[in-house]
This record gives C-alpha cells, sequence and structure tokens, in this order.
C-alpha cells in the first residue's frame, strides 16, 4: 500500500487491497480531526473494479481510471461499416435498397428514430421508421450538413458532456447494470417492416428470374 498526501487535502492509495486500506485510512483520518480529507484510488481502475470496491463498502472518495479509459483491452478497435440504403434511378428518384447475406442483412430507405418515454421522462424504447412515416415519440435524428455545409452550430464540449448526462439520467437503472443487463427495447415501424418484406420477396424473385 502507498498513500501520498496532497497539499488540497487528499490521500491517493494505488495499490494494495485498496477496499480495506480505505477504510483504514478513513479511521485514522477521522480520529485525527481530518474528516475534509477524501481518499483518492487509483491503479489500473476500471468500472468492474469500482463496481466492486463499492460492493466491498470502500470509503474512497473518488477514483482515477487512466489505462481503461484510453484503451479498449476487450474490443482494441471499433469496426464501422457504411452500406447504401438508397440508390438513384435514371428519372432522379431514391429507390430503396438492402442487403440479404447472412448474418449482413441491412435496413432499406432513409429513416427517422423516435424514443418514446414513460410519464416521468424515462426511456422505454426507441422504434426505427422510415424517413417520411410519423410515429409517437421524440424523433432523434438531425440533417447537420447539406451540400457540405454545416446546417446547425456544432455544440461545445460541455455541451455534449451535458447531453450525454442527461440522456443517462433518463436511461432506466436496470440497464446500467455491468452484468447481466436487459436489452434495450428497438422495434422496426410497421411500414419499415412492410417496405423489408417487399423488398425481400422483389430481391429473391429477382434472383430466381435470373
Amino acid at each position: 500500500m502507498e498513500a501520498k498526501g496532497f497539499r488540497l487535502g487528499g490521500v491517493r492509495l494505488d495499490s494494495g487491497d485498496l477496499a480495506e486500506t480505505s477504510k483504514k485510512v478513513r479511521k485514522i483520518l477521522d480520529e485525527q480531526g481530518l474528516d475534509y480529507v477524501k481518499i483518492f484510488a487509483s491503479g489500473d481502475l476500471e468500472e468492474f473494479k469500482i463496481a466492486e470496491l463499492l460492493g466491498k463498502g470502500a470509503r474512497i472518495d473518488s477514483f482515477g481510471v487512466g489505462t481503461k479509459m484510453g484503451t479498449s483491452a476487450d474490443r482494441p478497435y471499433l469496426d464501422i461499416i457504411y452500406k447504401l440504403c438508397e440508390t438513384m434511378t435514371p428519372d432522379g428518384k431514391f429507390s430503396p435498397i438492402m442487403k440479404l447475406s447472412k448474418d449482413k442483412i441491412t435496413l432499406p430507405a432513409r429513416k427517422q428514430i423516435y424514443r418514446q418515454k414513460d410519464k416521468v421522462g424515462f426511456f422505454m424504447k426507441d422504434i426505427i421508421a422510415l424517413a417520411d412515416e410519423r410515429v409517437e415519440g421524440e424523433p432523434l435524428l438531425v440533417k447537420v450538413m447539406e451540400n457540405g455545409k454545416l446546417l446547425v452550430n456544432l455544440p461545445s464540449l460541455q455541451e455534449i458532456r451535458d447531453a450525454a448526462a442527461e440522456n443517462l439520467s433518463k436511461l432506466p437503472e436496470e440497464y446500467k447494470a455491468l452484468t447481466n443487463a436487459p436489452i434495450y427495447l428497438v422495434e422496426l415501424s410497421r411500414n419499415l417492416q412492410n417496405l423489408v418484406k417487399t423488398l425481400k420477396r422483389r430481391i429473391m424473385m429477382n434472383e430466381i428470374n435470373g
């Protein structure tokens, strides 16, 4: 165990049994009238270790997360692939398309996502709908660029943080569990489901007819 004093009234723990050590340090500090001194812990921490420490009743006021914040040990990279959902016909109209490859099925056409909330404002479910379809709920997608030009003022870092915190506060607690959390409900609108069925039949018939 290593405890280091800070000028601003803090003690840092970065090794050993952090839960038990924090309890002992807290007891010593309180007995000396230093109840205002905060205990800070670091040392290869991440959300699971922090949850474990809190579950053991650790007397830690704040946690330092470094390595596990900047890297992803279980998912070292983010693999994103864009798929076409529409093509333009010779007469200048957009035609919805989709991919039917195994485990790679995509949703056709331009879409909007509507978020439904309960009476007190907590998230209930999201519905993926067609862009020109009106579904009950709050529309989430907003056009930010057109013809290479921004249509809206980009938010500041603080505004992004505030929005993320607000959204997280509206997510029911059961979805925030680190393990065995339920899957948040996302549905397809009836019109989008019908379009998927229609396109599947059309693509399969085209394949059959060669």
